[in-house]
């Protein structure tokens, strides 16, 4: 939805894990991107929350929001395992 609020959740260990499931559920929130420096870890986030951008690098979550925030469009969430371009 339109209004929703999209959600980025860094970290994506046990704890994080449980967040973001938490977060995803909050009725007008969105998860949108998980964020690990371990790409093992993220891409067992991956598994959970398909739909959701992973990404190593915190500039990218930042850059994304940027972006619509000048009117752009988000960009699709990579593959899992994978990191967006």
């Amino acid at each position: 939805m339109a209004d929703d609020v999209g959600i980025a959740v860094a970290g994506a260990g046990d704890r994080s894990a449980d967040l973001a499931r938490d977060l995803a559920r909050l009725p007008g929130s969105r998860l949108v991107a998980l964020h690990d420096n371990e790409p093992r870890r993220l891409k067992d986030s991956a598994a959970l929350h398909p739909a959701t951008r992973q990404t190593t690098s915190l500039e990218e979550p930042a850059a994304a929001r940027a972006s619509l925030e000048q009117g752009g469009t988000p960009a699709r969430p990579a593959p899992a395992g994978q990191e967006a371009s």
